[in-house]
């Protein structure tokens, strides 16, 4: 099974102490069910370290859960703040200079800086769309996908794009042989 970069965990984490305090944080804890994922989630995350994308998975199912009725957008809030706090540092020039279109060019290899598991393929692209799939996922995941279009729109709005449009039209959770995601944009 893959795996998931300390740095995604992380600011997924530190997203719900800065928005529902460190309560919010006791209650997700408190709804994992597997013992090794409460270890996991409260000990220290260090970004350089890798992480079980299952148990990332039940964190982010437990995200939902616990808040989800009131927000129902928050995995993709949660996607666009990572986007925010992972890509403006190591990648900040990488943003200031890219256009969206770059920017989503660069998807594959930004990816597997993030995941074990998995090719994110850009399909196609032009200046203010994209059609982007996610293939050979260990671990198909409605709440992950939430995620991952909460990150695009996130890495869209930091490399210049506006009013962001992103549907997920075939979910490999939901039955499909892979996720695509269509993005599209404004400049």
């Amino acid at each position: 099974m893959g795996e998931i970069k300390g740095t995604a965990v992380a600011s997924t984490l530190k997203y719900i102490t800065e928005n529902y305090s460190s309560d919010g944080l006791k209650t997700i804890l408190d709804n994992l069910t597997d013992t090794k994922d409460k270890e996991i989630f409260s000990s220290t995350i260090f970004p350089s370290s890798w992480y079980p994308i299952q148990s990332f998975s039940n964190l982010c199912k437990s995200i939902k859960q616990a808040f989800g009725k009131k927000d129902p957008n928050i995995l993709r809030k949660i996607g666009r703040y990572s986007a925010e706090q992972g890509l403006t540092t190591i990648y900040k020039l990488f943003y200031r200079f890219g256009s969206p279109q770059f920017i989503i060019s660069k998807a594959s290899i930004i990816w597997g800086r993030y995941y074990t598991s998995g090719k994110l393929e850009v399909v196609s692209s032009d200046k203010t769309s994209a059609i982007v799939h996610l293939i050979d996922f260990d671990l198909p995941s409605i709440e992950i996908c939430e995620r991952v279009m909460g990150w695009m729109e996130g890495s869209l709005a930091l490399s210049g794009g506006k009013n962001i449009s992103i549907k997920e039209t075939l979910c490999k959770a939901r039955g499909d042989a892979y996720c695509r995601f269509e993005a599209k944009w404004e400049i």
